[in-house]
């Protein structure tokens, strides 16, 4: 691993070894530099700033370090969710609180993350009959609740149904859900790049495992 994203709302912090290994996915954007000998703690107190409307790029010389520093920082939660294609090649999205997203939850006691996956999914949307077809990739999100900073790692998989663009869908209203429909693979990547940062990055690296 070459890099680290942490994302809050609309903007990402990059903890990377170099330079040159600064994702892709920050290409065109703005962002400030931060050198290792900066106090994390005064780097996310400036990055979790309701003002702030900048990206973070950290240089640091032991990432693995880095990262377990973040960890113990907030709160973790882990959880799950998927990319879920019917078999009319079409994939599922959700508006949630006005925004496109992906169905995810918290991971239960006793569950893989995989299992956390179906499960939430399908209760999120009602769509069923789902099977498991492997790891996109891990995110991590900060956000504030109850008085506290907590981070989450979501585990992403690409999920397939039975189903098709007739399968009725029963979004899950009482957790923000409004809509859950069937879209092309361009509409997804639009929807989800207008959406938040996390969202935004986790669609350019499923599409470019699914070329």
């Amino acid at each position: 691993m070459n890099s680290f994203i942490i994302f809050f709302r609309f903007n990402f912090i990059v903890f990377t070894t170099e330079k040159n290994n600064i994702p892709s996915f920050a290409d065109g954007k703005k962002y400030r530099f931060f050198e290792e000998k900066t106090d994390i703690s005064h780097i996310f107190e400036w990055f979790l700033n309701d003002k702030n409307t900048e990206n973070a790029v950290v240089i640091c010389s032991n990432l693995h370090n880095i990262i377990k520093e973040c960890l113990s920082k907030f709160k973790l939660i882990k959880a799950a969710g998927g990319i879920v294609q019917n078999t009319e090649n079409k994939y599922l999205l959700i508006l949630r609180n006005e925004r496109w997203d992906l169905p995810k939850g918290k991971a239960e006691q006793g569950e893989t993350l995989s299992q956390t996956a179906l499960r939430e999914v399908e209760e999120e949307t009602g769509v069923g009959n789902l099977t498991d077809d492997g790891l996109i990739c891990k995110t991590y999100h900060i956000y504030y609740m109850f008085e506290e900073w907590i981070l989450k790692q979501t585990s992403w998989y690409n999920m397939h149904t039975i189903g098709n663009t007739t399968t009725k869908t029963t979004p899950q209203t009482e957790e923000g859900i409004e809509l859950a429909e069937w879209v092309e693979k361009d509409e997804v990547m639009s929807r989800l790049d207008n959406s938040y940062a996390m969202l935004s990055y986790l669609s350019k690296v499923w599409n470019n495992q699914n070329k």
